[in-house]
């Protein structure tokens, strides 16, 4: 076997590594961003142009590199599930509860849902407990408790009890979809359904919005649309695509 050949298995773990820090550094910063957002427009709005933004920019990521599908019938219950258990409603809930809840601390309860992907898989699936499952629950719930630390928590703060539970909802939420994306029969690829599943959670809050939302009380200006610019195309699109890649 030729030099080459043994490193390219290195080259492409190094890679992947990378990638993946990459992804995690660009989610970790969109925290604060998201944070500040907030100041010039209200929570479902911010979502659905987030998500539409990310849908247009992996339109074209897929036309570009020749991967655009029409889905088939067997692909919309995963891009539903996907853009409203993964996308729509943990994004709506992350927005919400950054109006009561630090960026550091929301970003790191948000982040639990391996912790109930194993509950959700017994539930659902009929999952069966063993050592190594119970060992990752028992390390998550400790690691849980110490993020949450009950016993510093301000438990006659209201906001603050209600935005923590928004994290945690929205950490189930999305561990819903994980399972859901793990027994799935995929007849095309993750990045090709990608656009559509973000084109639905976008439609989905927008829709909400104008329901929920005066939208003619967001603030346009310079800032804002860089911020949208960058929770759209960067901390959406690119986040998601490097997620499955």
């Amino acid at each position: 076997m030729s030099q080459e050949s043994n490193c390219a298995p290195f080259s492409s773990q190094f890679m992947v590594a990378g990638l993946l820090a990459v992804v995690v550094l660009v989610w970790g910063l969109t925290w604060p961003i998201m944070k500040v957002g907030l100041d010039y427009i209200l929570p479902l709005f911010f979502g659905s142009i987030r998500m539409l933004i990310g849908a247009c920019f992996m339109f074209a990521v897929v036309i570009l590199t020749r991967q655009f599908i029409i889905p088939m019938l067997a692909d919309w219950g995963i891009i539903f599930s996907v853009g409203l258990l993964q996308m729509a409603i943990p994004t709506a809930l992350m927005h919400f509860s950054l109006l009561y809840v630090d960026a550091g601390r929301a970003s790191l309860l948000a982040f639990t849902q391996p912790i109930w992907v194993a509950p959700i898989a017994i539930l659902i699936l009929n999952e069966k407990l063993n050592i190594g499952t119970i060992g990752g629950l028992f390390v998550g719930v400790i690691g849980l408790l110490v993020l949450f630390n009950p016993t510093a928590f301000d438990w006659h703060d209201y906001n603050t009890i209600v935005g923590n539970g928004l994290l945690i909802c929205s950490a189930m939420s999305w561990a819903a979809g994980i399972v859901h994306v793990r027994v799935h029969n995929w007849t095309n690829s993750p990045l090709a359904l990608s656009p559509w599943q973000m084109l639905i959670a976008g439609s989905f809050l927008f829709c909400l919005s104008g329901v929920r939302e005066d939208i003619s009380q967001t603030q346009w200006d310079h800032e804002l649309v860089a911020i949208l610019a960058f929770v759209g195309i960067v901390a959406t699109a690119f986040g998601y695509w490097g997620a499955v890649t």
